[in-house]
């Protein structure tokens, strides 16, 4: 009985050791958005005269300089803050030693989250359009948009992963 018990609060992570691929999409989803958080997202280019780029976190900051605390502390919890809870929380689930019922739990959790995590985007799409100058600008994307986008597709696969795994 100690056996089972002990076997009950093993980590997902021992229980199957041969799904080395969710360790790998975890980590791939952290190093992604890591990345794509630094790199700039877009490039803005005013009347051939001015140009600049940003990233997520220089979108924030300027937000925050121009009094915008609303939408900056937005794109702050949805592009930053919400991403790396997710990938905290699918962590804990999958390295942690937990007991069914919390599994389950911490991956209901995720589900009701996810309906949010498609925010994550459309925040970095009023960054893109948020732009308080006037006149003709073009505004490009830049690599860090793509690894940022790359970063939540890992993140949601990650978690249907580890979903099926905790249903089995």
């Amino acid at each position: 009985q100690r056996r089972i018990a002990h076997f009950m609060s093993l980590s997902l992570y021992r229980k199957n050791p041969k799904r080395k691929d969710i360790v790998v999409l975890i980590g791939a989803a952290l190093l992604f958005l890591t990345v794509g958080l630094s790199l700039p997202i877009m490039s803005v280019q005013k009347l051939l005269i001015w140009k600049e780029n940003f990233s997520i976190w220089q979108g924030i900051t300027a937000l925050f300089k121009d009094g915008s605390y609303f939408l900056a502390l937005l794109i702050f919890f949805f592009s930053i803050l919400f991403p790396y809870a997710k990938l905290t929380l699918l962590s804990y689930i999958w390295f942690g030693k937990t007991r069914q019922d919390e599994r389950k739990d911490g991956m209901r959790w995720l589900k009701v989250l996810a309906k949010w995590s498609m925010l994550d985007v459309f925040v970095v799409a009023i960054l893109i359009v948020m732009n308080k100058t006037g006149g003709p600008i073009e505004v490009s994307p830049r690599a860090g948009i793509y690894f940022f986008a790359i970063s939540i597709m890992l993140s949601i696969y990650t978690s249907w992963a580890i979903d099926r795994v905790v249903k089995s």
